[in-house]
Order: structure tokens, then C-alpha cells, then sequence
């Protein structure tokens, strides 16, 4: 807890008491001049512990992000050496969080309702420490509750000390040497993925379960009666005059890519501002977390089904697109959600990284994009005549497009089980 502090134990201070003690002296005051001395010494040692109470006080939090879905208790590991030969009687430990932030502090350090009865938002976390003696190192877990999707980066840490009488206090700021990070994933709940399971079937019963991609060259076999003119290898049948036809490398159909369409939940409203009204793109907040939730849902719930899932993350304003392509199951759940838990996104245009798609197309797989207006989508031309492209539409206001090529799923598809 902060300490006020005296106002006798600062420069000022202690100078009004030298000059009080030299005025008893003169007056041969003896009494009061001893009594003086004694008050000149302790706030002269407070003032010297103070003073001193930061110092050589070094800070160290874990590398790994602490990560949790909202409800959950993050706590993340950190450290306190106290590298001086003066203990710390008392010091308050403050990490600034701001006002928007997915996490706020737990149950048992929360702020205290106003007069109103009303909570005030959370600025930062507090850690009290008592009596950390001379050359100790202390660790202790930086608790935080996760309130909503979202990443909250502690770069630096405010601390406040003083002398053991709580008369002199020292605030400080002190830059974390590295960064702490709180993420927070989006809400998972358990769904049914049949819909996309049952697509992938349909597709495999066709394919024998498997595509080509023909930019994978595996080997090269003589003409058998029967093979397509498309896989000829024409260059080497005009050099050595032997029929040869290519084969590509054949890869499972097992893996599905999601691309969240964030553009489709804003809409423009009209604002009356100074007796003027003007126009403003608005996001539908709400929708927009349920959208995110039912993705990471469904990547938490194909993980089970020994499916392996991307993400294609638009380019967001000035922000550069992101291929999220997990190479192991083992790692693609945490990954994903992550980089679901740092979309940050508020009306901004987006931008379809088509060429990014197309050139990593082998690795993708099935490719959704999650919309909730088929109207205001970012399906463009080009990305809508890939090879077998299906669009998930969460909230579907809109009748689909190119209904009779594209399998149109809305959130009912989807029901919580």
C-alpha cells in the first residue's frame, strides 16, 4: 500500500530543522535542541532509506506467454532480487494494463465499487511484497483474471517504496528486460463439425481421397492406355520421342483453412454530432467475438477429429496479411488461437491476400471463409475461383452467392452440443 510520506523528510525539511537547531543552540534551548537533534537524525535516516529503497532492485518475468480463455486465472511467473544491503520494509508493485484490456484484476485485488456502486475500470495490477531482505530473491505468480479475447503486453512495471517509518517514498518506473504478455483466446464451446466432416467425405468419395497439385512434380512413367493428354510430358517427348506422362505428388484432403471475413460485421450508421449528422462505419462487436468463438470452437473440435486447420488472416488497414499454417497437430491448436487472440480489428477495410492463397494452396487445404453478410463479403473474383472454395456464413442475412457451386453453412449448422 502507498505511503504518503512527512514533509520533514526532504531537502526542505531537513534544512528548517538545521536552522531550528542552530536557533535552540543559540538560545542554550538545550531540551528542545537535543530533542531537534534526535528528530534531524531519524528524518535524516528515513530520508537516506528512501532515497535508497529503489535502487539496485532488479525484475524479471517469464519468456512464454500466459495464455487462458476468459473466466480462467492467468498467472504469470515472475521475479524480485533485491541486490542491496538495505531490505525493503515494504514495496508496492503496480503494472499499468490501460482501460481497454482483456484482463482486469482477480476477485480478491479488484478495485472497490464507487459511491455510485459501479466498478471502476482497471488500470493496472498490484502485488504487495513485506520485508524482502538484503541480497533476497523472491518469485511470486502475477495473477490477472481473463475477461475476453484479446492480448495485453506489460513492457514496464511502476514500483513505489520508502524508508521502514513510512516517511519518505520513492516511485519508479522500471522497463521489463523481457515483455509480459497476457493472451487471452477467444470462448470455446463444444460443437458439431459434421458438416465440415461430411464435406471432406463427399469431396474424398470422389477423389479417392486424395488431389494432385501440379505444381508438385513426383516422377515420370510410360503412357498406359487410359491416362489424361493433361499429364503428358511434352517437352520429353519432342527430345527423346518416348511417351512419358508426369505424376504429382498427391496430397490428403485432411486439412481445412478458415479466413475470417471481419468486414462483414460493420455497417455504416448515421451519427448527429454538433446539430450535424455524418455518416460512420460501425463494428458489430458482439456478432464479431461469437464469430471468433465459434472459429476457435471449430479448430479446438477438427484437432479431436485428426483434422489439421490454417488461418488466413486479411490484411487490416495498414497491417500486413497473415498464413497461419501450423506444421505439427501437436502445436496447432495454441498457435491458432493465439494469433486469433491478437486480431485486433475496428472497421478498418481489409484486403484479401489472393496470391498468398494460391501459392501456399497445397497447404491449405479446404478453404472457408467465415462472413455473416455474403453481400458485403471479401469474396473476390479471384479468390472465388479456386478449386473447391466453400463459404461459411455465420449469420447469413443474405441469399448466397453462387449457391448451386458453393456449400453455404450458417451457425445453426454449427449447434452447441
Amino acid at each position: 500500500m502507498k505511503q504518503p510520506g512527512s514533509n520533514l523528510v526532504s531537502w526542505f525539511g531537513l534544512g528548517f530543522l538545521a536552522v531550528l537547531i542552530l536557533v535552540a543552540a543559540y538560545f542554550d534551548m538545550n531540551r528542545l535542541e537535543g530533542f531537534l537533534i534526535l528528530v534531524f537524525i531519524l528524518c535524516l535516516i528515513a530520508f537516506v532509506w528512501g532515497r535508497l529503497s529503489l535502487r539496485k532492485i532488479e525484475l524479471q518475468s517469464a519468456e512464454e506467454d500466459c495464455c487462458g480463455f476468459p473466466g480462467e486465472i492467468l498467472e504469470a511467473s515472475s521475479s524480485l532480487y533485491n541486490k542491496k544491503m538495505l531490505p525493503l520494509v515494504w514495496l508496492d508493485l503496480s503494472l499499468p494494463v490501460g482501460k481497454k484490456t482483456c484482463i482486469e484484476a482477480c476477485p480478491e485485488n479488484a478495485p472497490s465499487e464507487d459511491e455510485d456502486g459501479e466498478k471502476p475500470a482497471p488500470r493496472e495490477l498490484r502485488s504487495t511484497f513485506i520485508w524482502v531482505m538484503p541480497h533476497q530473491k523472491m518469485r511470486w505468480k502475477q495473477r490477472a483474471m481473463a475477461v475476453h479475447r484479446g492480448v495485453c503486453t506489460v513492457e514496464e512495471v511502476k514500483l513505489h517504496s520508502g524508508d521502514g517509518f513510512g516517511l519518505c517514498t520513492q516511485t519508479k518506473k522500471y522497463k521489463l528486460p523481457c515483455r509480459l504478455r497476457y493472451v487471452v483466446y477467444p470462448k470455446v464451446v463444444d460443437v458439431d463439425v459434421s458438416p465440415i466432416l461430411n464435406n471432406m467425405s463427399e469431396m474424398e468419395s470422389t477423389k479417392n481421397g486424395f488431389y494432385t497439385d501440379r505444381t508438385l512434380l513426383e516422377n515420370t512413367r510410360d503412357y498406359r492406355e487410359g491416362d489424361s493428354f493433361k499429364n503428358i510430358n511434352w517437352r520429353l517427348l519432342a527430345r527423346k520421342d518416348e511417351v512419358q506422362v508426369n505424376e504429382y505428388e498427391k496430397l490428403t484432403m485432411r486439412r481445412v483453412c478458415f479466413m475470417p471475413d471481419m468486414f462483414s460485421f460493420t455497417h455504416i450508421e448515421e451519427i448527429l454530432e454538433e446539430n450535424e449528422r455524418r455518416e460512420e462505419r460501425v463494428t458489430e462487436t458482439e456478432e464479431l467475438e461469437n464469430m471468433f468463438s465459434l472459429l476457435a470452437s471449430l479448430i479446438v473440435k477438427l484437432h479431436e477429429k485428426g483434422v489439421l486447420c490454417s488461418l488466413v488472416i486479411p490484411a487490416i488497414g495498414d497491417k500486413e496479411e497473415k498464413l497461419v499454417m501450423p506444421e505439427t497437430a501437436q502445436t496447432q491448436v495454441m498457435e491458432l488461437l493465439a494469433a486469433l487472440a491478437e486480431i485486433e480489428y475496428d472497421s478498418e477495410p481489409i484486403s484479401v491476400p489472393v496470391d498468398a492463397v494460391m501459392m501456399e494452396r497445397h497447404k491449405l487445404g479446404q478453404i472457408y471463409v467465415l462472413s455473416k453478410n455474403l453481400k458485403r463479403s471479401i469474396l473476390s473474383k479471384d479468390l472465388m475461383a479456386a478449386e473447391e472454395l466453400s463459404a461459411i456464413s455465420i449469420l447469413s442475412e443474405s441469399p448466397a452467392l453462387n449457391e448451386g457451386e458453393r456449400s453455404i453453412l450458417t451457425e445453426t449448422d454449427f449447434k452447441v452440443i
